[in-house]
């Protein structure tokens, strides 16, 4: 996720980046993660990676969050707080039969006694 600062400024700007759940969930998902952005003067975008956990499973598209704050002076607008991410679901489904025989069905029946005293 590219974070952008708009306006250069002769200022730093530091902000954090935290994962929160959605429908992805941390550790199954995705690994969690916090980490502090440091914009320094002049700089206007800086990189937050979060590694996906890959699966074989076939599922729904899932989500997860990017809370961003800043801290200092500098405050964010409320849209850019939260920043949704969505894992795509690149699983193909397989359809697996095995053990199918065509023609005539066959019934095996077996009789037994019992004796009783």
């Amino acid at each position: 996720m590219n974070t952008n600062r708009t306006i250069r400024e002769a200022n730093c700007l530091n902000v954090n980046c935290e994962t929160m759940n959605g429908t992805a969930g941390a550790s199954i998902d995705y690994i969690s993660k916090f980490e502090t952005l440091m914009f320094s003067p002049g700089v206007t975008q800086q990189l937050f990676s979060v590694t996906i956990i890959p699966d074989t499973l076939v599922e729904p598209d899932k989500t997860f969050f990017v809370h961003v704050r800043s801290f200092g002076a500098v405050s964010l607008n409320r849209d850019a707080e939260f920043r949704t991410c969505t894992i795509l679901d690149d699983d193909t489904p397989v359809l697996s039969i095995n053990n199918i025989s065509v023609g005539p069905v066959k019934i095996f029946t077996t009789e037994k006694s019992f004796l009783s005293d």
